[in-house]
């Protein structure tokens, strides 16, 4: 198992609301709806990115089960402390609008990752999260891929 790159005192967030945003730990609960979500952001997501960041994910072909087994496997990762993974939902929790990544890195604090259902909300959501991550976490130094 990785060490946690959080201090062992600091409560990790389950759930972060703004007046635009449900941020909240993503479950394998949050299937079906994150799978559309994907499937719907898949273009958007490799314009964001490019492949070193994603390996090609999500590919054409990803399916539901597929997608199921990378839910679980964040889960787990949030549960042991080494990589934390959020959905984002708009404020009522009833549309998955993307997806947020907090991880280790070798030259920062921390590495965060996020892509949205489009390119509007992903400029909302980064100042979002910033802030969030600013007030709430432990970090100093952090990189935000595409955003900076």
């Amino acid at each position: 198992m990785k060490k946690s790159f959080v201090p062992d005192k600091f409560i990790v967030p389950v759930i972060y609301k703004t007046e635009d945003f449900t941020i909240r730990k993503l479950t394998v609960l949050d299937l079906e709806k994150d799978y559309n979500a994907v499937m719907e952001a898949k273009d958007h997501i490799h314009e964001l990115y490019p492949k070193e960041y994603t390996n090609g994910w999500p590919s054409d072909t990803l399916t539901l089960e597929q997608d199921e087994e990378d839910l679980k496997w964040h889960e787990k990762e949030f549960d042991e402390r080494v990589a934390f993974a959020y959905t984002v939902f708009d404020f009522q929790n009833e549309n998955c609008l993307g997806c947020i990544y907090i991880d280790p890195s070798n030259f920062y604090d921390a590495k965060i990752t996020m892509w949205t259902r489009n390119k509007v909300t992903d400029s909302l959501l980064y100042l979002t999260v910033k802030k969030w991550i600013k007030n709430d976490w432990p970090f100093k130094n952090v990189h935000y891929p595409v955003f900076e």
